[in-house]
C-alpha cells in the first residue's frame, strides 16, 4: 500500500513499489513549474571488486552517448533541447544516480525518454573508446594534483587492500582493457527495476504520475540481484603519512577513523551526524580550540555516512608553523573526547536544532531536495529518511559519550600530514 509523509504544507512524499520492484517515489512541491526525474541505483564504490572498479563511473559516461530509440549522441541532444531538459549524472560511493529536469507539462515525455535512457544503452565500441579518452583524462587532471594524490595515498592507507571500494575513477588498467561486452556484464548485473528508485519530484499530481509512471516504467523487465556491501575490517594500527611538496602554500592535517554504517550500526550513523553538527557550530569547545586560538584557519570534525564503510575525520587547514603545535593539541583533544567539556548541554540541543534545520531547508528547492532524497534512500532506505530527525532528537549525552569511546577513544586511525617544502 501506498503512504505519505507529509513535512511541510507545501511538500509530502508518496512510495508504492511497481509489479516490477521498482520503488516509485512521488515528490509534490508546488513551489515551481518544474519536474525532476531521478532514476538511482544501489551501485557505486561500496559495490566495486577490484576487477570492476571505475566502471560505474565509466557507465555513467555511456548513459549520455545514445541508445536504441535515440542512435547517437546528436539524437539524444536533439531531444533534450526539445524538451527543454537540464540533466546530468554521478557517481558516488553509494549510489550511482542520474537526473532529468524539464517543464511539468513535458512529464510524459520526459519519463519515455528517461525510459529509453535507461534500458536502451548501446556501448557503441567507438564511442567506448571516446570516453575512455575522457575518463584518462579525468584520471590525469586529478592525479596532477598534489591535495588529490594526498588524499588518494590516505585512502590507500584507510582502506588497504579494500581500497577499490573508494576508487571511483578505477586504476587505469579497468579503464584501459574495458571492452563493450565487460559493460554489457557490469550492466546487467546492477542496473534493473530491483535495484533502481524512480523518484519524480515536483509540481505533479500524484494519481497522473503514478499512473505514467507504471505505464512506462512496468515494461522494464530486467532481472537483478542486489549485492550487499561487507563491512570493513577494524584498522590495526595507527598510521601516520607526512609529506612535503612544493606545490602547495599551506598546510592540512587530515585523520581518518573508522565510523558507522546504516547497514550495520545505523544507531551510530545518527550520533556520528550529531557530533559532526555539534563540533561544527562556530561557538563549540572544538571550533574555539582550534580556530579561534589561531591554531588553524578552519577545523572540521565530520561522518561519510555509507552503506557498510563510514569514515570519521578530522581536518585542520593551518599554517606550517603550527603543525607541532596543532598536533599536540590534537592529541590531547582525543585523548579527553568523551569529556563532557567538549559537548555541554547547549552545544548538544544547539546541535539537534540545527541538524532539523538543515533537514528541511533542503525541501524548498524541487530538483537538489530530489538528489539529497535519492541519497538517503540508497545510502539508507524510507525508513531512514522518513525517522531521521526523530531520531536525532531521542539522542543524549550518554549516547554521545559511548560514540565517541568506540570510534574515536584510543582507536586506530590513518593520519596525514600536508605541508609545503621550503626553498
Amino acid at each position: 500500500m501506498p503512504f505519505i509523509i507529509y513535512l511541510f504544507g507545501f511538500l509530502n512524499i508518496e512510495h508504492v513499489e511497481l509489479k516490477n520492484k521498482l520503488n516509485l517515489y512521488m515528490i509534490e512541491n508546488k513551489l515551481s513549474p518544474i519536474v525532476t526525474i531521478v532514476l538511482s541505483f544501489k551501485a557505486g564504490g561500496e559495490y566495486q571488486t577490484p576487477e570492476d572498479a571505475g566502471l560505474f563511473h565509466l557507465v555513467e559516461h555511456m548513459f549520455f552517448k545514445g541508445n536504441k530509440k535515440y542512435k547517437t549522441q546528436e539524437e539524444f541532444m536533439k531531444k533534450v533541447r526539445e524538451l527543454g531538459i537540464s540533466y546530468n549524472g554521478a557517481t558516488s560511493h553509494n549510489y550511482v544516480v542520474y537526473f532529468y529536469t524539464l517543464p511539468k507539462e513535458k512529464l510524459k515525455e520526459g519519463l519515455e525518454f528517461a525510459y529509453h535512457a535507461i534500458t536502451g544503452i548501446l556501448f557503441e565500441e567507438k564511442e567506448l573508446e571516446k570516453e575512455k579518452t575522457v575518463v584518462l583524462d579525468e584520471y590525469n587532471r586529478d592525479y596532477s594534483d598534489p591535495l588529490m594524490n594526498f588524499y588518494t595515498d590516505l585512502s590507500r592507507l584507510f582502506f588497504e587492500e579494500e581500497f577499490y571500494r573508494d576508487d571511483l575513477l578505477g586504476p587505469r588498467h579497468n579503464i584501459l582493457k574495458a571492452k563493450r561486452e565487460t559493460m554489457i556484464r557490469q550492466y546487467e548485473k546492477f542496473y534493473g527495476p530491483e535495484n533502481c528508485n524512480l523518484i519524480i519530484s515536483g509540481d505533479i499530481d500524484f494519481k497522473e504520475t503514478e499512473k505514467l509512471a507504471r505505464k512506462i516504467f512496468e515494461k522494464w523487465k530486467k532481472r537483478t540481484t542486489y549485492q550487499k556491501p561487507s563491512k570493513l575490517p577494524e584498522l590495526k594500527s595507527k598510521k601516520i603519512l607526512r609529506i612535503k611538496s612544493k606545490d602547495v602554500k599551506s598546510a592540512k592535517i587530515t585523520l581518518l577513523f573508522r565510523g558507522p554504517s546504516t547497514l550495520y550500526e545505523r544507531k551510530d550513523t545518527y550520533i556520528a551526524d550529531l557530533v559532526g553538527k555539534m563540533f561544527s557550530l562556530s561557538y563549540s569547545p572544538f571550533q574555539l580550540e582550534f580556530v579561534n586560538s589561531g591554531i588553524a584557519g578552519g577545523a572540521t570534525f565530520a561522518y561519510y555516512t555509507k552503506k557498510a564503510s563510514g569514515e570519521i575525520f578530522i581536518n585542520l587547514d593551518l599554517e606550517k608553523s603550527k603543525i607541532e603545535e596543532a598536533l599536540k593539541k590534537l592529541n590531547y583533544f582525543l585523548e579527553s573526547i568523551d569529556d563532557e567539556k567538549w559537548f555541554p548541554n547547549e552545544i548538544i540541543e544547539d546541535a539537534k536544532i540545527s541538524i532539523e534545520n538543515d533537514f528541511y531547508m533542503q525541501t524548498e528547492n524541487s530538483q537538489r531536495f530530489a538528489l539529497e532524497f535519492s541519497f538517503w534512500i540508497t545510502a539508507a532506505d524510507f525508513e531512514y529518511f522518513k525517522n531521521y530527525v526523530d531520531e536525532i532528537k531521542k539522542l543524549t549525552k550518554e549516547d554521545i559519550k559511548e560514540f565517541l569511546r568506540n570510534y574515536i577513544k584510543n582507536k586506530n586511525y590513518v593520519m596525514g600530514i600536508l605541508e609545503p617544502e621550503e626553498e
